[in-house]
């Protein structure tokens, strides 16, 4: 996977055709470069802590243990690299090869804090038996497809096929499919 920064700029240079990203994690200026698909998942990034096992919280309604984390600005972040984030330039990354290392990162002590996806870092955790907290939202949004200008012709195609997923239940279904193992805090 291309690094954040040269995927951007790889799109723009037509070395690829295509992304996926949450347009709210972009200017007007960079959203009017490229065009989008219709919006297929909900997406909800959270910055990820251990959890502590003595101070008691609600987060979504499943109880788990709640850090003191306020801010994540200025701080060691662990990323998974080749993601793009959208403030990554107001933190210091620590990049791993994938979500399971960042939770796997925390649990050892390598980063105090991880960008990870809600439904993703909730099935890892559950996989791996760490116990985790969602102390800040990072982002919020639904992911499209981003592609060079160049490919207007083909996203009424590609809006369909989105449609027609959609119907079926299978993006509902690959969706649910990181929520089932969710017990919260071990």
């Amino acid at each position: 996977m291309l690094p954040a920064a040269r995927m951007k700029l790889a799109l723009e240079k037509e070395e690829i055709d295509f992304d996926i990203i949450s347009p709210s994690w972009l200017s007007e200026e960079e959203q009017s470069k490229v065009i989008f698909s219709k919006p297929f998942l909900k997406v909800t990034e959270y910055i990820v802590t251990l959890a502590q096992l003595n101070s008691p919280t609600t987060v979504d309604s499943t109880f788990l243990p709640k850090r003191e984390v306020k801010s994540y600005q200025s701080k060691v972040v662990g990323a998974v690299r080749g993601y793009y984030y959208h403030d990554d330039d107001t933190f210091m990354r620590m990049d791993f090869s994938s979500e399971r290392e960042l939770l796997l990162a925390l649990a050892s002590g390598r980063v105090k804090m991880a960008i990870i996806g809600e439904k993703t870092a909730k099935d890892w955790a559950s996989k791996l038996r760490i116990a985790i907290d969602f102390p800040i939202l990072h982002s919020s949004g639904e992911l499209h497809l981003r592609l060079n200008k160049k490919h207007q012709l083909i996203l009424n195609i590609l809006n369909e096929a989105i449609d027609a997923l959609s119907e079926k239940g299978l993006i509902e279904q690959l969706s649910k499919k990181y929520e089932g193992d969710w017990q919260g805090a071990y």
